[in-house]
C-alpha cells in the first residue's frame, strides 16, 4: 500500500506573508499540510537573519537559524519534504509505512539541529 498524499497550501490562504512570524522576522514562506503540518521561514529575525519554524500538530515543533538565504531555503524544501513523508506515515493504516515515520520524527531534530 503506498501511503497517502496531500498537498502543501498557503497557510491561511498567504495572508500571513509579509506579516510578523514567531520569531519576530517577516514571514517570507508559510505553508500548512493537510491541517497536519506547517512549516514557516522568516527574514530578520529577533535571533539570526533567517529562521524556519515548522512543526507537525500535537507532535512536534522545531526552530532553526541561518545567516544565509541560500542555506535556508534549501534547508526549508528539505525540511519539507521530511515532514510530509513524516505525515503521510502517520496518516497510513500500514505498519510497514508507521513505523520508518515514527523512526523519522524520533531522528528530525538531529538531522536538522537549530545551529
Amino acid at each position: 500500500m503506498t501511503p497517502p498524499t496531500h498537498a502543501w497550501v498557503p497557510f491561511e490562504q498567504g495572508a500571513t506573508l509579509g506579516s510578523r512570524g514567531s520569531e519576530s522576522g517577516l514571514i517570507l514562506l508559510d505553508e500548512e499540510y493537510w491541517d497536519a503540518a506547517r512549516i514557516t521561514l522568516e527574514r530578520d529575525t529577533s535571533v539570526a537573519p533567517f529562521a524556519i519554524t515548522c512543526g507537525i500538530y500535537w507532535l512536534l515543533m522545531h526552530t532553526r537559524f541561518f545567516d544565509a538565504e541560500a542555506a535556508a531555503t534549501s534547508a526549508y524544501a528539505a525540511m519539507k519534504a521530511d515532514i510530509q513523508t513524516i505525515v503521510d506515515g502517520i496518516d497510513s493504516n500500514d505498519p510497514a509505512i508507521q513505523a520508518p515515520a515514527e523512526s523519522l520524527l524520533d531522528h528530525f531534530t538531529d538531522k536538522y539541529p537549530t545551529g
